[in-house]
């Protein structure tokens, strides 16, 4: 079975966010935007968020039971409630909560914290798969990689999600590039992709088009376009979120 539809590429920022109030059970306001909706996506993405924690607020604790996802902490830290065990949290960090899995966070410090959001539909889920979800020092994991056409080494660390969800075979990169570096990414049959800017400033062209920015910047691209990410910034490196969400076989 095909795709059901198409989309163009789909730009977004983090700037003016809603607010929502005792967010699925917690306590205080968090700021909220949905980058990407998931009915402009194919059949496997949900949808790409930020979302703001200020210090003294909370997402109550929910079980995931439609959706599994992907939360990257890009500052502050938080204590989450992994099925009912307490864990540190901290930017940098990647939590992977499958399906089956319940997770809440709540800021107990003196600072704001802030995540990206990615979530996908599961496929079938098969009896005694993990339903525990998992914390990854993602960050911490950068190391120097060889990327074909690229003059510098890009540091960078990759999760291969299809360990921890039961769905869709995607992955989450990290990857940090030089000053005035780019890095070029060919199309891929069936694996759309999605790019959050960290932190930098970058030029992310896609087709004959292209969207800059700096950090909060987020881009979805289907799989038919090729895409090429620079570093505009001639003295600072920059930061990128790529998630690679391949469509499913049916």
């Amino acid at each position: 079975m095909g795709r059901t539809h198409s989309y163009g590429a789909i730009s977004n920022d983090t700037g003016q966010q809603g607010i929502t109030r005792q967010l699925l059970g917690g306590v205080g306001v968090c700021y909220w935007k949905q980058l990407v909706s998931g009915m402009h996506l194919d059949d496997h993405l949900h949808c790409v968020e930020y979302v703001v924690v200020p210090a003294g607020s909370s997402i109550g604790t929910h079980r995931h039971e439609r959706t599994e996802e992907v939360y990257y902490i890009l500052h502050g830290s938080a204590t989450m409630n992994l099925n009912g065990k307490a864990r540190q949290v901290s930017a940098g960090d990647l939590i992977l909560t499958p399906l089956g899995a319940s997770h809440g966070i709540a800021n107990f410090s003196r600072q704001d914290m802030a995540f990206f959001v990615v979530e996908v539909f599961p496929g079938r889920a098969e009896p005694g798969m993990p339903q525990e979800p998992v914390c990854i020092p993602l960050r911490s994991q950068m190391k120097p990689t060889s990327w074909p056409g690229a003059n510098a080494t890009p540091r960078s660390a990759s999760v291969d999600l299809v360990r921890y969800f039961s769905g869709n075979r995607a992955q989450i990169t990290l990857f940090q590039l030089p000053a005035a570096e780019e890095l070029a990414f060919a199309e891929g049959e069936g694996r759309d992709e999605v790019f959050f800017v960290v932190e930098g400033q970058a030029k992310i062209t896609f087709g004959e088009d292209c969207v800059c920015g700096g950090a909060g910047l987020c881009l979805a691209l289907p799989a038919t376009m090729s895409r090429r990410v620079a570093n505009v910034s001639l003295d600072s490196p920059l930061e990128v979120i790529r998630v690679e969400v391949y469509q499913p076989e049916h």
